[in-house]
């Protein structure tokens, strides 16, 4: 099991979804955003790249399956 900041990671679908869809997924992964997002943006992709793919980099197109599949019986957990 393994858990994520809530938002960074549905930002990070988010953009894996348009990305995809824009025809760039065999693109490996970029992340342009603010500093202080792009900072949690790229740690939580490299968290999951190390938890689902030995570490090493994605494509968009992989990236988004990966989110997809993963995310799909996902209960997000919302407090204080």
């Amino acid at each position: 099991m393994s858990a994520f900041e809530t938002l960074s990671l549905m930002r990070l679908y988010s953009m894996a979804e348009q990305n995809f869809k824009n025809g760039r997924g065999d693109k490996k992964v970029w992340i342009e955003a603010k500093k202080a997002d792009k900072i949690i943006l790229i740690n939580t992709y490299e968290d999951i790249c190390s938890l689902f793919n030995r570490g090493k980099q994605m494509t968009w197109e992989h990236l988004f399956k990966v989110l997809s599949l993963k995310m799909k019986n996902t209960v997000i957990v919302l407090g204080e």
